[in-house]
């Protein structure tokens, strides 16, 4: 919103709207309706016992404790009994006071929590269920623990909502939830054989509108899936079935575990959940049966336009999705006993194809060798992504448009290319050296059959902008150019195609992002890396090299502010990096030659006078390479990490006081061999957060500090600095924020 216009409401509802936060001052009108506080106080409570016609009320605790915020809740809910919205933030694990069903006008509840890894809140009092009105409940928290049996029987009461969020092991737990016929969004609904939990529970839903529907192995018979009459809702829009994931895994369920896998029953389950041809997005997880449903075989679903297949590890064959005349986005995945997609898929009936697809994405079919496709026939005129994974065996795909902007193919057994279909409507003809004008990435990687990449297949790539080649051992290719477009390339594990690839970048001034993943290149041809002026990103994993390109190449790359090095296990030296002009992030771990080869020299006899560098952030994993040039030399670091392990005992005091007027964040993520921290810590001026990981010790802090985390520390560290109570607590106790576990 602009200034102008957020000004203008602020002035037109001067009387019914306010915001009480650190900056407000004066008092609330009696007149006020709708509250937001973000600053809590004596005051402001007693305030807002006067306000008789407040409507909506929004309180975020920041500093207040479990037991403090449990009195104001009491205090003011004790008096807005005509509320219409109640919504809390806050951190602790305060439960809403009995005395909520005094509110008896509420239609929207919520409570959320600010802070993640907290302890678990217990559950809302029973009085909540007394709120007859109420139409929208949210209490979305993972950590909210499970209920106990029974507490949960008093939800059918709010028969007018029509939103309930909850998480899924809660929601699942519900009884009766056929008394919610107001309902709108069921998720997490989990059928099971007793009173309550049946699928006829879904009979009334009337207004349903997304629907999950999991344990559908449990349904005893079609009889009851015939009850539920999903084709006869009219609102429902989504749709989830699901089974157990595994149907092995219903082995030892009781006496009723054979029929629950038995397909044929499982088929026939699912053909009475007919949906209702209103219905956009249909999702089947882990379904049994060996058929597709048959109103998945029909012309039923006309608006459906998101279709999910995945864990369906019996499935023979999949659907005619082409009779899907609105399909937009298909996901297919982990079909385990698919072994062939032929013409039928496509459908029976002109025209051929998926003629609204524009997302197919297929992973993890094992067995498929082969998807075929039709002859002279465009079966995915708007397709614009396709995405096919973990298909070791597939050998073929079909054509895919000159139109489509995203192609990624993982791990498959493709020899060449997908052709292209070379074509605007329904007819086609396929030609594999096509140009793709409309494509933008590109990702190929695991594909150990793939032997060539045609020099005119880069040619009219005009729009390439990502460009991924990695795994592909058995590919030759010749001398290319890649488009002037390209932002971004990753290349890695190509054998004698590395090269001729890393060559291809010569003159492209417009690539921002290079990540080499296992390139065998011994040496790294700096010419190329001195055309690469609009670099902005660099990463080196697990590169074969022994030394960087050199300072006369690196210095062209007035852009580069990332660079990252993993795993180069033979990498011998870091020289070349300080005529990086504009680094300010470097990342170093897993370089075991660069700790092995050095000499050991002390930081106070560096020299500072050709230090060029200016890195703002440096993350290493070894303390020692703060010894190597040119890090020793390096005085602006604001952000130091170091991963640490048993092999670090000390921290190199001389060059954290050489950065100590810049340094404003440390962290050790593993402390574990860290006899104690410098003495010198204090001395650390600009110094404003610290977090370490299983330390033992703590010195003095310095004054800027305002942020300190330690976790896994011993025992007696944190009953040394425990709150309030400690014996050197007073140590940090001026700290904003302290955490001690």
């Amino acid at each position: 919103m602009h200034d102008l216009l957020h000004e203008l409401a602020r002035s037109a509802s001067v009387n019914e709207c306010v915001r009480i936060d650190r900056k407000f001052s004066g008092m609330v009108p009696k007149t006020i309706r709708h509250m937001y506080i973000e600053l809590m106080s004596p005051t402001v409570v007693e305030q807002i016992s006067q306000v008789k016609k407040l409507r909506t009320l929004i309180m975020q605790f920041q500093d207040q404790d479990q037991a403090g915020e449990e009195l104001i809740l009491r205090k003011v809910l004790s008096v807005a009994k005509s509320l219409r919205v109640l919504s809390l933030i806050t951190n602790s694990t305060c439960k809403l006071p009995n005395t909520v069903n005094a509110m008896v006008h509420l239609r929207y509840l919520s409570v959320i929590w600010g802070r993640k890894n907290m302890k678990q809140f217990s559950w809302f009092p029973q009085s909540v269920y007394k709120l007859y009105h109420l139409e929208i409940m949210k209490f979305d928290n993972p950590q909210l623990t499970v209920p106990v049996k029974g507490e949960m029987e008093g939800s059918c009461n709010l028969v007018n909502l029509r939103h309930l969020q909850l998480s899924y092991g809660i929601m699942a737990m519900i009884p009766d939830v056929g008394k919610l016929t107001s309902l709108c969004l069921l998720y997490g609904f989990r059928i099971q054989q007793q009173r309550g939990y049946t699928i006829g529970e879904l009979k009334n839903l009337k207004n349903i509108c997304h629907l999950h529907i999991s344990g559908l192995d449990k349904v005893n018979s079609t009889e009851e899936a015939t009850e539920v009459m999903l084709d006869q809702k009219e609102k429902l829009s989504a749709v989830t079935f699901s089974w157990s994931p595994r149907p092995e895994d219903l082995l030892n369920l009781g006496s009723n575990s054979s029929d629950s896998c038995d397909p044929s029953k499982a088929e026939q389950i699912l053909d009475k959940l007919q949906p209702h041809p209103n219905i956009c997005k249909l999702k089947i997880q882990g379904y049994p049966g060996s058929r597709s449903p048959c109103w998945l075989e029909s012309l039923k679903l006309i608006n459906l336009t998101y279709l999910c297949l995945c864990d369906c590890k019996v499935l023979q064959r999949l659907p005619p999705i082409g009779q899907l005349p609105s399909l937009q986005y298909l996901y297919i995945s982990n079909m385990e006993s698919v072994n062939r997609v032929d013409s039928s898929f496509y459908g029976s009936e002109k025209p051929y194809g998926l003629q609204s697809l524009k997302v197919l994405e297929i992973e993890d079919m094992p067995s498929c060798t082969e998807w075929v496709g039709l002859d002279d026939v465009n079966l995915f005129p708007r397709l614009d992504t396709l995405i096919v994974r973990n298909c070791e065996r597939l050998r073929r795909v079909p054509s895919v448009p000159i139109s489509i902007q995203h192609v990624e193919i993982h791990f498959t057994d493709l020899r060449d290319m997908p052709p292209l279909s070379v074509t605007s409507n329904t007819s086609s003809s396929s030609s594999p050296g096509y140009s793709l004008t409309a494509l933008e990435e590109l990702s190929i990687q695991q594909c150990a059959s793939l032997s060539c990449l045609q020099e005119d297949f880069f040619c009219s790539l005009s729009t390439l902008k990502t460009f991924e080649i990695v795994k592909c051992p058995n590919l030759i290719t010749g001398e290319i150019r890649l488009p002037p477009t390209l932002r971004s390339f990753t290349l890695g594990w190509c054998s004698t195609a590395e090269s001729p690839l890393f060559k291809s970048l010569l003159g492209l001034k417009s690539l921002k992002r290079l990540y080499l993943d296992g390139c065998a290149m011994l040496s790294l041809p700096s010419d190329v890396f001195a055309c690469l002026t609009g670099l902005t990103d660099i990463m080196f994993i697990g590169c074969a090299m022994t030394s960087l390109p050199s300072t006369a190449a690196f210095a062209g790359l007035t852009s580069l502010e990332n660079l990252a090095i993993w795993d180069c296990k033979d990498l011998a030296s870091l020289d070349g990096i300080q005529g990086l002009p504009s680094l300010t992030l470097l990342t170093i771990s897993g370089c075991n030659r660069l700790v092995e080869d050095m000499f050991v020299q002390s930081v106070e006899s560096a020299d500072l006078s050709g230090c060029t560098l200016e890195l703002r952030e440096l993350d290493i994993d070894h303390p020692s390479l703060l010894l190597k040039d040119p890090l020793q030399s390096i005085t602006s670091v604001k952000r130091f990490r170091v991963s640490g392990g048993p092999e670090l005992t000390l921290l190199p005091e001389e060059w954290l006081l050489r950065n100590c007027q810049a340094l404003e964040e440390i962290v050790v993520t593993n402390a574990s061999g860290l006899q104690c921290l410098p003495q010198e810590m204090a001395s650390l001026i600009s110094l404003e957060s610290l977090q370490i990981f299983n330390i033992q010790t703590l010195p003095d802090m310095p004054a800027s500090l305002s942020n300190l985390r330690i976790h896994n520390c011993h025992s007696n560290l944190k009953e040394r600095y425990k709150k309030n109570g400690g014996p050197d607590w007073g140590k940090v106790a001026y700290i904003h924020d302290v955490d001690i576990s």
